[in-house]
C-alpha cells in the first residue's frame, strides 16, 4: 500500500484485510521520518501471523509518502533484507527524480515521477488478466513517456513472446513485426543490459544488430529496449519507440529502469496467475524433482520416502471391513385398528406408548344409535309377527309368504345390528404396545368406517430398516451378521442379521438407498421402542487399511475413467 498523508494512493490486493494496519503503520513512518518493521497478530490473535513493514519516501528532506508492505514472515533478518531491497530501489529512483529535467516543449512539463509510478503501478494491479494488463500497461507507459510505440515481451523458456502492444488489443505471433520485435527483446535480455539504437555518441553500446534490423525494416525511429529481471531470473523487456529525432535521454532510460525493476514481479505474477493450472504448478513440480534427484536437500527426499512407506503399509496392513449405514427400530408387525362403522368417539383408554394386553377395550364409540335401531326392529319384527298370524288364521298364502320374507329381513338387520354393537368397543387383538394414534383430544368427533384410529406393535418383537447407500449395496448380502448402536443408548449395542434387501432403490435426503431388513439376535431388547434411530455396521471382509479409506475415491476414479474413456 502507498501512503500519504491520512490516505491510502494505490494498494494490492484492491480488497487486502490489512489495509488498517498498513495505513497505521505507514502513517507512523512519515510522522517520524523512519522506517519501522511490526508484528502483525491479525486484530489480537494469541500469536503473530506475520509481520508489516513501512518505509517512507522522501524527496529534498520532505517525506511524501510511505510504502508499506504486510508479508508472512515474522524472521528479523528477512525483514532486514526486504528493508534494504526497497532502500536500494527507493534510493536509485528518487534520485533519477531529482536529477531529472522538465521536457522542453511549449505549455508541457513532464508529469512527476512518483506520480508515474503510481499510474503504472495501479494500472498492473487494476487488470484481471495477463493480456489485458499488458496492453494497459504498454498503453499507459507510451502515453507518459510520449512514445510512439511501448512493446511488452515475456520470456518464456530461451524465447520472448510479444504480450503486449501500446493502443493495440490483438496481434499475430506470426507477423514480422511481432517476430522483429522478440527478436530484439531476446538481444537485449540475452546481454542483460538495455540496448539503444542509435547508440549514444561517444558510450561504448551493447551490440544492437536486431535492433538496427527492426528499425531498418519497420521504419522505426530511436529504439531503447530494458530488460525485466525478477530475482535475477529474466522475466521480459520493454521495447519503446520515439520518432528518430527525438530519443530517450539518459535519465528518461534511468527513470525506465527503475521503473521496470518494480513492475517485473508484478508482470510475472500476472502472467503465472494466467497460466492454465497444469502450467502454473510445472515449475514448482520441475523444482521439487531437481531437488529430490540431486544431492543435498535430505528434507526433499525424507518427505517423499516417509508417505511412501506410510502408504506401503497401509496397503500391507489387514483390517476387518465394515459397512456402516442409518438404521431404524421398527415393530416386526404393526396392526392398525380402524373405525368399523360410521359413529362417534365416545371414550379412549389408551395413548401412544401404553402398554395394552390381549382383549383389553381401547376404544368405545358411540351405541345409543344402534341400540335405537335396534330396538325399531324388535317393535317391526313383533307387528309382522302379528300380520303373519292374521294371515294364517285366514288362509292367505300370499300375505303369508311375504310377512315370512319380512320377518327374515328384519332378523338379518337386527344380527347385523348386534355383530356392530360388539365392534364398537375396540379391544386389543395381542399383547402389544401403541405406537400411533392419539385421540384423547377427539371425544365425540366423527368417524367413518374404515378410518384410522390406532396403530399397535407387539411387545419386544422388533426388526430393523437399514438405509444402504447404492454405492454400497454390491457389498450388502443376506445372512451377514452386524452390529447396531442407538443414539437413545449408544453404550449398549445389538447383534443383528440380514433377513432381506429391496430390490428397489428409494430417494432419501437427496441420496438412492436400498432399504435392508435386518433382524435382533442379541441386545437389551427391553430398551427398545419403535422409531429409534441409530447406526448400524455390516461386518463383509477383511481387506487392506488403504483400500478401506480409499474405496470411494477408487470408485468414483474408476467411474470417471468410463465416463471419459468409455474402459473402466
Amino acid at each position: 500500500s502507498a501512503v500519504t498523508g491520512k490516505r491510502s494512493i494505490v494498494q494490492w490486493p484492491e480488497k487486502t484485510p490489512r489495509l488498517a494496519q498498513l495505513l497505521k503503520a505507514a502513517q507512523l513512518s512519515i510522522a517520524h521520518h523512519k522506517s519501522l518493521v511490526q508484528l502483525d497478530d491479525d486484530n489480537g490473535k494469541s500469536s503473530p501471523v506475520g509481520s508489516i513493514l513501512a518505509l517512507p519516501i522522501t524527496l529534498d528532506g520532505y517525506p511524501l509518502l510511505s510504502i508499506a508492505l504486510s508479508y508472512s514472515s515474522t524472521d528479523p533478518d528477512y525483514s532486514r533484507k526486504i528493508m534494504q531491497v526497497l532502500k536500494n530501489n527507493i534510493k536509485a529512483l528518487t534520485q533519477s527524480f531529482e536529477n531529472s529535467t522538465s521536457e522542453e516543449e511549449a505549455g508541457k512539463n513532464k508529469p512527476p515521477e512518483l506520480e508515474i509510478l503510481t499510474k503504472l503501478l495501479a494500472t498492473a494491479l487494476a487488470q484481471d488478466g495477463y493480456k489485458a494488463m499488458a496492453t494497459a500497461l504498454t498503453t499507459e507507459l507510451a502515453t507518459t513517456m510520449q512514445c510512439d510505440r511501448v512493446s511488452l515481451g515475456y520470456r518464456n523458456g530461451n524465447q520472448t513472446r510479444l504480450g503486449g502492444l501500446s493502443n493495440s488489443a490483438e496481434h499475430k505471433p506470426r507477423q514480422s513485426l511481432v517476430e522483429a520485435l522478440t527478436a530484439a527483446m531476446d538481444e537485449a535480455i540475452d546481454q542483460h543490459a538495455t540496448v539503444e539504437f542509435p547508440p549514444p555518441a561517444g558510450q561504448t553500446s551493447a551490440i544492437n544488430l536486431l535492433h538496427r534490423q527492426l528499425a531498418e525494416n519497420h521504419r522505426g525511429g530511436a529504439i531503447c529496449t530494458i530488460p525485466l529481471f525478477s530475482n535475477a531470473e529474466p522475466v521480459g523487456a520493454l521495447l519503446l519507440e520515439r520518432p528518430i529525432n527525438r530519443p530517450l535521454r539518459h535519465t528518461e532510460i534511468e527513470l525506465c529502469e527503475n521503473l521496470a525493476s518494480f513492475l517485473a514481479p508484478i508482470i510475472k505474477m500476472q502472467h503465472e496467475i494466467s497460466q492454465p493450472w497444469l502450467k502454473r504448478n510445472y515449475r514448482a513440480l520441475k523444482h521439487f524433482l531437481g531437488k529430490l534427484f540431486t544431492r543435498g536437500d535430505v528434507l526433499y527426499k525424507v518427505i517423499p520416502l516417509t508417505i511412501a512407506l506410510v502408504i506401503g503399509g497401509m496397503a500391507a496392513i489387514t483390517v476387518p471391513f465394515q459397512l456402516q449405514a442409518p438404521a431404524q427400530v421398527e415393530g416386526a408387525v404393526q396392526r392398525i385398528l380402524s373405525a368399523p362403522n360410521d359413529g362417534f368417539i365416545k371414550m379412549v383408554h389408551v395413548r401412544p406408548g401404553d402398554h395394552v394386553q390381549k382383549g383389553q377395550v381401547l376404544v368405545e364409540l358411540e351405541d345409543d344409535a344402534l341400540k335405537l335401531e335396534y330396538r325399531k326392529l324388535e317393535g317391526e319384527i313383533a307387528q309382522l309377527k302379528s300380520a303373519y298370524g292374521t294371515a294364517l288364521a285366514s288362509r292367505d298364502r300370499a300375505e303369508l309368504s311375504v310377512a315370512i320374507a319380512k320377518i327374515d329381513e328384519a332378523r338379518a338387520r337386527q344380527a347385523l345390528i348386534q355383530q356392530q354393537l360388539k365392534k364398537v368397543q375396540l379391544t386389543a387383538p395381542f399383547d402389544a404396545l401403541v405406537i400411533d394414534g392419539d385421540l384423547t383430544q377427539a371425544l365425540g368427533s366423527p368417524v367413518n368406517e374404515g378410518d384410522k384410529l390406532l396403530t399397535l406393535a407387539p411387545e419386544n418383537d422388533y426388526r430393523v430398516i437399514l438405509d444402504i447407500d447404492e454405492r454400497d449395496i454390491k457389498y450388502l448380502q443376506q445372512k451377514q451378521l452386524g452390529k447396531l448402536t442407538l443414539a437413545a443408548s449408544p453404550e449398549d449395542q445389538f447383534e443383528i442379521e440380514i433377513q432381506q434387501i429391496t430390490p428397489m432403490a428409494q430417494v432419501k435426503d437427496g441420496h438412492n438407498v436400498f432399504p435392508a431388513r435386518a433382524k435382533l439376535i442379541d441386545g437389551p431388547i427391553a430398551l427398545l421402542r419403535p422409531g429409534m434411530e441409530g447406526v448400524s455396521k455390516i461386518r463383509i471382509a477383511d481387506h487392506s487399511l488403504l483400500w478401506t479409506l480409499a474405496r470411494r475415491s477408487i470408485d468414483w476414479a474408476q467411474f470417471k475413467l468410463w465416463v471419459w474413456t468409455g474402459k473402466a
